[in-house]
């Protein structure tokens, strides 16, 4: 459904048929990484489905070096 609605929403160059999508999916990254792991910061709970062990501070520390 997301890919779908990104897809239209792009064909027809319309970003406000896809803002109520993609508004819903962060909601639910958000849920899902305070139920992973409330103590930490959101970026690092779900940064750590990419890169594990890496964090938003490390990040900050490598693109301003």
């Amino acid at each position: 459904m997301l890919w779908l609605k990104w897809v239209k929403a792009r064909d027809a160059a319309d970003f406000s048929q896809f803002a109520p999508v993609l508004e819903e999916w962060v909601d639910l990254l958000k849920k899902y990484a305070t139920a992973i792991d409330s103590s930490r910061p959101i970026y690092d709970v779900l940064l750590d489905d990419y890169e594990k062990g890496m964090t938003s501070a490390r990040l900050e520390e490598i693109f301003t070096e």
